[in-house]
């Protein structure tokens, strides 16, 4: 009968791009010493129309199941996020107009599986070796009111890569009777 369903030839063209910690490569590496590592994603809508319904989903690589630590520190205003092995973030209602852009920033808290072992492979056309790629994305939920069609899936995800070195963990038990 038609219930639930809506036309519309409104579209938006959503794009994102992915940073671990600051701009470029040089600290991409997660060194022993090191507790933290941020990942930053811009989603831009280039239009011609705004959209509401974006959700974003980013798998954090290395993830250990109750011992890291996934905090969204940096949510758009009317954004929600869930965190865990998979960050989710949805606009809801939010529009985002065309021409705008919605940053999300994501910390991620030791402890987190190494990379070494990984071996060599490539991350969004850069040959790596022993690293994570780590690949979010962006679409849109034809369900939320407000949201129209995408017209370019193409620039739909952004990936970058984190090495993540190893920490060692011992105890060293009183073994003299103190």
């Amino acid at each position: 009968n038609g219930a639930g369903t809506r036309t519309t030839n409104e579209r938006a063209d959503l794009r994102i791009a992915k940073q671990t910690n600051g701009p470029g490569t040089a600290d991409n590496v997660l060194s022993a010493s090191q507790t933290t590592v941020t990942y930053t994603l811009t989603v831009t809508n280039d239009g011609p129309d705004s959209t509401t319904g974006i959700v974003v989903n980013d798998a954090i690589p290395g993830f250990v199941t109750g011992r890291t630590t996934v905090t969204a520190s940096t949510v758009p205003p009317g954004w929600t996020c869930a965190t865990g092995a998979s960050v989710i973030c949805r606009s809801g209602t939010t529009p985002l107009a065309n021409g705008a852009s919605a940053t999300i920033v994501l910390t991620v808290q030791r402890a987190l599986f190494d990379s070494a072992g990984s071996g060599a492979s490539t991350c969004g056309g850069v040959p790596i070796n022993n690293a994570f790629c780590n690949t979010a994305g962006v679409g849109i939920d034809a369900n939320v009111a407000g949201s129209v069609g995408e017209i370019n899936t193409a620039n739909n995800s952004a990936s970058d890569w984190l090495q993540v070195d190893r920490v060692a963990l011992f105890q060293i038990d009183d073994l003299v009777g103190h």
